[in-house]
């Protein structure tokens, strides 16, 4: 699987193309919604843990809304 992901200024995720394979299945993610979450750990180590509402569209047509999630650790 390859993902890309542009973020926003604040350094959330304003979209997302994912590619499967196997599976071939290219996906399109529009982020309607952000829903950020942060983790600290008790040894203090942080991870920016976005969640997000999108729409979804796959290059051959299908389309549908759902949820993504990204573990992003920061040390």
């Amino acid at each position: 699987m390859t993902a890309s992901s542009p973020r926003r200024a604040d350094g959330l995720p304003s979209s997302a193309t994912l590619a499967v394979d196997p599976g071939d299945i290219t996906a399109s993610i529009d982020v309607r919604g952000h829903a950020p979450v942060r983790l600290v750990s008790l040894d203090g180590r942080v991870s920016q843990f976005p969640r997000v509402w999108a729409t979804v569209s796959t290059a051959d047509g299908r389309s549908g809304v759902g949820s993504m999630e990204w573990n992003r650790n920061l040390r």
